[in-house]
């Protein structure tokens, strides 16, 4: 019996993904920042004018979110 339900829910959870993935939605996190901003987190580290804690302080984020930036 707990099977049968186990399959039930898989192929309700399978559907259901393939309806939103049928309207476009990727099913990803959005980002924290636009890709504006990312560019700019990148150019303010490479001139190594601000440090990572002061550029996230400035884009309210965490520092790993810029360490994550710099690396992407």
């Amino acid at each position: 019996m707990a099977q049968f339900e186990h399959d039930l829910i898989r192929e309700r959870t399978s559907a259901g993904l393939q309806t939103v993935r049928a309207r476009g939605h990727l099913g990803c996190r959005p980002s924290k920042l636009p890709e504006k901003q990312r560019g700019r987190i990148r150019e303010l580290y490479a001139e190594s004018s601000l440090t990572v804690q002061e550029i996230a302080d400035q884009y309210h984020v965490s520092r790993k979110t810029i360490y994550s930036v710099i690396k992407a």
